[in-house]
């Protein structure tokens, strides 16, 4: 053991309880999205505007307008490109080609904003969402900090993992999650939270054993 610390973050039972229902919703959301495949941006898109109340036609347009300009970098550089469109599609007045360029450049920004706002923070340098990912930008959705996301996600993400592995032994640990972080904290305030000491492990393991034949 190199490190020892509360688990999942000092979760309670109840919170443990409350966030497996929810890590468990959410990645039947995730595979819904792209049969479980990771999610490219589009798809992420998607679903973070059906989060938002968006209609299926609301979100086509935002995609297709999003890529009528996906080669842009700056409002100014789909400006200047949606105002030649607005020309090429038949607008002569200036008020019909303002609006028009109003029009793209909101349905562009909406897909960008999503983008830089969520997808990027939680994914980083990789293309597409993994899972854990997936739980950061929907922590970022409910106003966390990006760093409090990451560690919220990862927290999720590991107790997800060990329910797929041992459901029971999940139902376990969180039953018995109070008293065990009471235990821990204990180590910690003993000044045994950076122990590679064997017998801490076996001490930790024979508390849990007894706690299982209560």
């Amino acid at each position: 053991v190199s490190t020892v610390s509360p688990l999942f973050g000092g979760m309670s039972s109840a919170e443990l309880d409350a966030a497996l229902t929810q890590v468990k919703a959410l990645h039947g959301a995730y595979t819904a999205l792209n049969s479980g495949n990771e999610l490219d941006q589009d798809k992420f898109v998607t679903y973070a505007l059906k989060q938002k109340g968006k209609s299926d036609a609301e979100i086509a347009a935002v995609i297709a307008g999003y890529h009528r300009y996906d080669t842009c970098t700056t409002q100014e550089e789909v400006k200047t490109k949606a105002a030649e469109n607005a020309i090429a599609a038949g607008k002569t007045t200036e008020a019909d080609i303002a609006d028009y360029v109003t029009q793209e450049l909101t349905l562009w920004g909406t897909y960008v904003k999503i983008i830089d706002t969520y997808f990027t923070p939680a994914v980083g340098s990789a293309a597409t969402m993994n899972f854990e990912s997936f739980l950061c930008a929907n922590l970022l959705m409910l106003g966390k900090s990006p760093a409090q996301a990451k560690a919220d996600a990862a927290s999720l993400y590991k107790l997800w993992q060990l329910n797929e592995a041992d459901p029971t032994l999940t139902k376990l640990l969180i039953m018995e999650a109070d008293d065990l972080n009471a235990k821990l904290d204990e180590l910690i305030g003993a000044g045994r939270a950076h122990e590679s000491d064997p017998a801490l492990v076996g001490e930790l393991m024979g508390w849990m054993f007894a706690r299982c034949s209560e």
